[in-house]
């Protein structure tokens, strides 16, 4: 048994690793009606930034329910896709280190400096949709 426990022990802290949560994040108030790949939203970050868009940071409050609903995400290694529209370009911050994500309209949030998707549940997609509606208001 324990030589079982030794074999699992490192992918167990891998699991653990690939749900880091967010110390804080801010929002681009830029909500595009058309669509975008994956390849040509991580440069509309570089476009939101020089062209002085509107960022707001989020509340501690949105943050815990953001925080709440990655850690129930499945997670995978993303690969380029097309978005939808209405999406959300997020800024988020790990032990200082700046992550572009995005929280595409079909509920799907990718972090584009890591490469990987979180796929909320049905229940979670509802309630992350109703959180990024409150950020657009």
């Amino acid at each position: 048994m324990k030589n079982i426990i030794l074999i699992l022990f490192p992918f167990l802290s891998f699991v653990a690793y690939g749900q880091n949560m967010l110390d804080s994040a801010k929002v681009y108030m830029d909500f595009e009606l058309h669509g975008r790949t994956t390849a040509g939203a991580y440069s509309h970050f570089d476009d939101l930034r020089t062209t002085g868009c509107l960022v707001i940071t989020i509340s501690k409050e949105s943050l815990e329910e953001l925080n709440s609903i990655l850690s129930a995400c499945e997670i995978k290694k993303h690969r380029q896709t097309k978005l939808g529209i209405n999406n959300i370009y997020m800024l988020g911050y790990n032990k200082g280190i700046e992550q572009k994500i995005i929280i595409a309209s079909e509920g799907l949030i990718i972090n584009l400096s890591k490469y990987k998707e979180y796929r909320p549940s049905e229940f979670n997609t509802e309630r992350l949709t109703h959180l990024t509606n409150t950020w657009k208001m």
